[in-house]
């Protein structure tokens, strides 16, 4: 099952007596957004997971490098777990973190010293060049 069936947006409706539908309350509601490449924003879309599932929020690396993100809902069997997908032709190692809060799985914000130092090896690179 591919990640963008498994990180859906989900409703789930039930009958509680003869001709009666209600929203199950019982689930979480988790932030959403499909895979993609690390840092595209996103809408604030929030979805409704089944009672089985969890907040999720998935990274895709390529070697060492953490190349694309997701969120959205996740059967919790597969929380903590890794796999190999293809995302525009490349095989990226997706590993699946899982949170049982309303909302837990936001998206980590990008490393402000992560940022520097890859400004500073911009900086070094240009200064030797010239």
């Amino acid at each position: 099952m591919s990640p963008s069936r498994r990180i859906h947006e989900v409703l789930r409706i039930r009958t509680s007596g003869p001709g009666w539908w209600t929203l199950a309350l019982e689930s979480l509601l988790c932030y959403y957004c499909p895979l993609q490449p690390k840092g595209k924003p996103c809408t604030n879309t929030t979805s409704q997971c089944l009672p089985d599932q969890r907040c999720s929020s998935s990274v895709g690396r390529y070697g060492s490098i953490h190349v694309l993100s997701a969120q959205g809902c996740l059967d919790k069997e597969l929380c903590g777990s890794h796999e190999i997908i293809s995302y525009q032709g490349v095989k990226y190692n997706v590993s699946h973190t899982c949170c049982c809060r309303d909302k837990c799985n936001n998206e980590p914000k990008f490393d402000t010293s992560l940022k520097k130092l890859l400004g500073m090896i911009a900086a070094l690179i240009g200064w030797s060049v010239n």
